[in-house]
């Protein structure tokens, strides 16, 4: 069996960073990022586990240390939220997309206009369209 660090030196001898930051975009980071809608409020065990997977994915791309913090290389490197961040930011994307009725259709029938709700007080905020109700 392999050792992690051989097959580590192997990448970070043959691929240039560019490369290296490429591939961990393509099939590490796109797949973290696959459904992370979901992992709202789920418990932090698992978005740790998560953000271990981009650390070590980190340290594989740019080649910072071991002992070395990571955030300024995931942050300004690589230019990648944290886990948590990143399901947030899914979130809230998928809300503007709603609210700009740029939506999949699935989506039509979970988010609402709280304009549209019958029995509300209006708001300011929600006779303008700006916020959306869960069903």
């Amino acid at each position: 069996m392999i050792s992690f660090r051989r097959v580590h030196r192997a990448i970070q001898r043959s691929l240039p960073t560019d490369a290296r930051r490429t591939l961990a975009t393509a099939f590490i980071a796109s797949r973290v990022d696959y459904c992370n809608g979901v992992l709202y409020g789920v418990s932090s065990p698992v978005i740790r586990r998560l953000q271990m997977v981009l650390n070590a994915t980190t340290h594989l791309v740019v080649g910072v240390g071991r002992y070395e913090h990571i955030m300024p290389a995931f942050r300004c490197v690589l230019h990648w939220l944290p886990v948590q961040q990143r399901i947030q930011f899914k979130i809230a994307i998928s809300s503007f997309d709603c609210v700009r009725e740029h939506c999949p259709t699935y989506f039509n029938d979970v988010c609402i206009l709280v304009a549209s709700i019958s029995g509300r007080v209006p708001v300011f905020t929600a006779s303008a369209h700006r916020f959306i109700g869960l069903r």
